[in-house]
């Protein structure tokens, strides 16, 4: 991604340069904010967002689950996100919404802390990504007796921050988490899927951020004509899969060639392959049959 262009703060169009906030922002010491990732696609017909609408619902949900009183609604987002989209002059890019308690207090307790509301687009290209080698961490997933299941707030990423480092200082591309009862969960920022005899399945532990790839990924399995399934998945069954990938918004599709060591039969798989083709043609609008799933700027 390349940090230039202008962003969105509270309703004024500002250079990312000059986007600033006080040291005692409030988010900056307890970690109240929340966010979205969101992808925009070079398309025929200009650019186009990919599941714009799942993303605001939850974001709006995730700042509701803060406390959070938004002085903007979804709409007049949805517009500052297109307003931001063709300012910068942007086809693909990389879209963050970010909602965060300022300046006000440095009790724990935000009371009448203003929030702040930030939208940021930056140029971002798409790309296959290479297989990957994984290792499961040893700390655990914070699981939804913690947090509100399904919202994505800023706070709880230190637990995943601390599973990319353990990964990355021995050697891994990536972590693989599980969840308090020992299945496993998801990556520090990515959904997980394998495949075992052509069936697709997912995890369904409540540790995860049920994400909005995974969702589609899940309905464009099942239209592919695969059986899918959201499970329990042991990690064992993990190392003995055919097939394995993350996926998310910036990430997509990753295929996955280890998990601790154990070879994964094929990376990427024709499974994988299939479901990254396929993805890519609907968030480039080859696929009329999924274009409910785009937002075009114009």
């Amino acid at each position: 991604m390349e940090l230039k262009g202008k962003v969105w703060i509270d309703g004024s169009i500002v250079e990312l340069k000059d986007a600033n906030v006080s040291i005692l922002t409030h988010a900056l010491h307890y970690g109240t904010g929340c966010f979205e990732g969101i992808h925009s696609y070079k398309t025929e017909r200009g650019p186009a967002i990919f599941r714009l609408k799942e993303h605001l619902e939850r974001f709006f949900e995730s700042a509701k689950a803060l406390g959070m009183r938004l002085d903007f609604s979804k709409e007049q987002v949805r517009e500052g996100i297109k307003e931001l989209i063709r300012i910068n002059r942007l086809g693909e890019a990389y879209i963050r919404p970010l909602a965060f308690y300022g300046f006000g207090s440095l009790d724990v307790y935000p009371k009448n802390v203003k929030t702040n509301l930030a939208l940021i687009a930056l140029p971002c290209a798409s790309y296959e990504k290479k297989p990957i080698r994984i290792k499961t961490a040893s700390l655990k997933k914070i699981n939804d007796s913690a947090f509100y299941y399904g919202t994505k707030l800023s706070g709880f990423y230190a637990n995943s921050v601390l599973a990319m480092h353990e990964a990355r200082a021995k050697g891994y591309d990536e972590a693989i988490m599980l969840d308090p009862n020992g299945k496993v969960s998801e990556g520090p920022c990515q959904n997980i899927f394998m495949v075992k005899d052509r069936k697709v399945y997912t995890s369904n532990s409540k540790s995860i951020l049920p994400g909005v790839t995974r969702a589609s990924l899940l309905k464009l399995s099942r239209d592919l004509g695969f059986i899918t399934e959201e499970k329990e998945i042991e990690l064992e069954e993990l190392w003995h899969a055919d097939e394995a990938f993350y996926c998310g918004t910036l990430s997509e599709v990753v295929p996955i060639a280890e998990v601790d060591d154990h070879k994964i039969e094929s990376a990427p798989g024709p499974v994988t392959s299939k479901l990254r083709e396929e993805l890519m043609k609907i968030v480039q609008g080859r696929n009329p049959k999924y274009s409910g799933w785009l937002d075009y700027v114009d």
